[in-house]
């Protein structure tokens, strides 16, 4: 009788300690997926998204792309293309497994996305890193540059690195 208690208390320790080292290999596992895991790999699968971005504000919408250079995000009246760099805080993304690593879409850039958009665009705004806005018309996207013509003054070029914010209204 006590030899049957024995082995059942040693039983349950044993099972006990195995559901333990079980729940440690589990979180040790799920810390180093998500010590590998990017912010923007999150944005990949999102239908809806916030995005805080530093002067500027929160501009929301559905993401069309996102990579290390730009997130383009777009809206029923606008698309926004915002440079990673200037996000404060982001609110509605998921847990994707984000692109694959070397894939080209992952090098597409401001200009990429530029010309994509700009045919659809009556006005483009741009915010700069420093908080200063210039609208007006795209007359160019170069290398690493977008030309830009104010309603009233002279053409602007202005390097993507620089860039914050550029939103671009669609043709009503």
């Amino acid at each position: 009788m006590r030899w049957e208690r024995l082995f059942g208390e040693l039983e349950g320790h044993a099972e006990h300690a195995l559901l333990e080292e079980r729940d440690a290999l589990v979180a040790e596992l799920r810390d180093g997926e998500w010590a590998t895991r990017s912010w923007l790999d999150g944005l990949q699968d999102a239908s809806e998204v916030e995005l805080c971005v530093h002067n500027v504000g929160v501009v929301s919408g559905r993401i069309h792309l996102a990579t290390e250079h730009v997130i383009h995000l777009e809206s029923a009246s606008a698309d926004h293309l915002v440079a990673p760099a200037a996000v404060l805080w982001v609110r509605g993304a998921t847990r994707s497994p984000g692109l694959a690593p070397g894939s080209v879409t992952t090098r597409l850039g401001w200009g990429h996305v530029l010309r994509e958009v700009q045919a659809d665009a009556d006005i483009a705004r741009f915010v700069l890193a420093g908080g200063n806005v210039i609208e007006g018309r795209i007359a160019a996207v170069g290398r690493d540059f977008v030309r830009v013509v104010p309603s009233a003054g002279e053409r602007r070029d202005i390097p993507f690195g620089s860039l914050a914010l550029a939103t671009l209204r669609h043709h009503v």
